[in-house]
């Protein structure tokens, strides 16, 4: 999770597998503290090392009590979640994940199909706020 552009949060799911998820969920609490919208932009392909430990049944366990005791700050300050996929093929199957992904997380999950669409469509929504 890259916080440098705040309140643009940048996502790489290509980079290798560094970061142990409660990580993550413990950045997302320092930011619902600042108490300003944020956007999510991410891109890449999680590592099969990723994707594995995110099957694990407790690892899902764990970060869905985290997201239900905070559904209220995830509605309120992820104000939606871009990800890049310039494979036209990809970028349709996940508009597919899309409604699951935003009934867990309580937040909007678009898919683009470049950068410069994901940051056109994050700086409209935040200058919104």
């Amino acid at each position: 999770m890259d916080i440098a552009d705040f309140p643009i949060v940048k996502m790489d799911y290509s980079a290798p597998y560094r970061v142990d998820f409660r990580e993550i969920l413990d950045g997302l609490d320092e930011l619902f503290a600042k108490q300003k919208p944020f956007v999510i932009i991410g891109e890449g392909e999680s590592s099969q090392e990723e994707a594995d430990q995110s099957k694990a049944k407790e690892v899902r366990v764990e970060i869905a009590d985290w997201a239900n005791q905070r559904k209220a700050l995830l509605n309120r300050w992820v104000l939606s979640s871009f990800m890049i996929i310039s494979d036209p093929k990809k970028l349709e199957d996940m508009q597919l994940y899309a409604p699951i992904f935003e009934k867990f997380w309580e937040y909007p999950f678009v898919m683009v199909a470049s950068k410069e669409e994901a940051y056109q469509k994050a700086s409209a929504l935040l200058a919104a706020e």
